[in-house]
């Protein structure tokens, strides 16, 4: 068995280096970690096994959100600065992105995919417990006493 240093701190991807087209990252995506301004996304690459570290913005986060699940292959293509045309932040640039999905490639738990990769991913975690039992419905009575509908409370039949 061979040791590799984990939890280091990966290649950041800078955005001002880059040219619209230029590919920003490509493989698997296997998390995100807390960043000043918002997570940071990583993307690992199956070749080599290098983490590149993506600083989100409203607009990568959005796609991430909407679109990017764990273990998913993706590439991301920078597409340049544009301007926010309203909002909070209207007025300024904002670097924009495209995000690409391959849907026939899935992480199998494994960042290189040779020959000690499983073929097939593990099964799915067993959904997590619930703690407090679920509520009883209150029981209804469905007698009713006299003949009327009304239960006033005596069996004569009479209100």
């Amino acid at each position: 068995m061979a040791l590799k240093e984990v939890g280091g701190s990966g290649e950041m991807a800078l955005y001002k280096n880059l040219r619209p087209g230029d590919v920003v990252a490509e493989g698997f995506y296997v998390g995100d970690r807390r960043g000043k301004f918002g997570p940071i996304y990583e993307i690992a690459d199956p070749d080599t096994e290098n983490i590149t570290l993506c600083p989100s913005n409203g607009h990568l986060r959005y796609k991430f959100e909407q679109y990017v699940q764990k273990g998913n292959y993706i590439q991301i293509v920078y597409d340049g600065m544009e301007e926010i045309k309203k909002g909070k932040w209207s007025g300024s640039d904002c670097h924009m992105f495209r995000v690409y999905i391959d849907t026939d490639r899935v992480y199998n738990g494994h960042i290189s995919e040779g020959e000690d990769a499983p073929a097939t991913p593990p099964p799915p975690a067993a959904p997590a417990q619930s703690r407090r039992p679920a509520p009883t419905p209150p029981q209804v009575s469905t007698e009713v006493d006299d003949d009327w509908g009304y239960d006033d409370g005596d069996t004569d039949g009479l209100l």
